[in-house]
């Protein structure tokens, strides 16, 4: 599970909280492709898992897997019903906030809308030291926001990661992909102690 650059943040956030724990815990953003509910699990009693758009099916029978049998619901982040103690998205932000329709401002301000008595985890995707190049391929070609460390307002905790590693290709190239991203984030283990330019940032609020 806690494998590839985007958990890396995560195991860095849970070595500083070990004792940490919730009893009501929201997953926005899973798909068929990668849920944290795995990693909740091991934080929170009971995990609502939520997805905006993908294959129910299989997200269902990835979340079999982990011993997880309370199915996928249909969230949007904009109307979160219920109160949770943590609730955690996965690269929801840069979707939502396009940068050709809003601002950063418009960000912070959903952000401090949607906090609730608990704690809320972030997990974005930072701008690239090669952002220039980068800009005609996968979701940068439709405006999706990548963010900067300094782009959220008053944080209580922020964590990033990775220099090289901008997407997953395990994803689509399974076994070669996992290989290709692990290579990657090796390199990474190297590199973000040296670069100022992370493409994983997991901000965190507590309220």
């Amino acid at each position: 599970m806690l494998k590839n650059a985007w958990h890396k943040p995560l195991k860095d956030f849970l070595k500083g909280n070990k004792n940490i724990s919730f009893s009501h815990s929201l997953e926005i953003g899973a798909s068929e492709c990668g849920t944290l509910a795995p990693f909740i699990k091991e934080l929170s009693s009971k995990v609502i898992v939520g997805y905006f758009q993908c294959d129910v099916i299989k997200l269902n029978n990835n979340l079999s897997h982990f011993n997880i049998v309370n199915e996928a619901q249909y969230i949007d982040i904009t109307e979160i019903n219920g109160k949770y103690d943590l609730i955690i998205a996965k690269s929801v932000l840069g979707g939502i906030f396009r940068e050709d329709q809003s601002s950063i401002d418009e960000v912070n301000e959903f952000i401090n809308n949607i906090k609730q008595d608990g704690m809320l985890m972030l997990l974005d995707n930072g701008k690239s030291f090669f952002e220039k190049n980068l800009s005609n391929f996968g979701a940068r070609k439709n405006n999706w926001r990548f963010f900067n460390s300094k782009d959220f307002i008053n944080p209580y905790q922020q964590h990033t990661f990775s220099f090289l590693s901008c997407f997953l290709l395990e994803q689509r190239y399974s076994f070669f992909g996992n290989f290709f991203d692990y290579t990657l984030y090796v390199f990474d283990l190297f590199l973000s102690k040296i670069t100022n330019h992370p493409t994983v940032i997991l901000t965190v609020y507590k309220k």
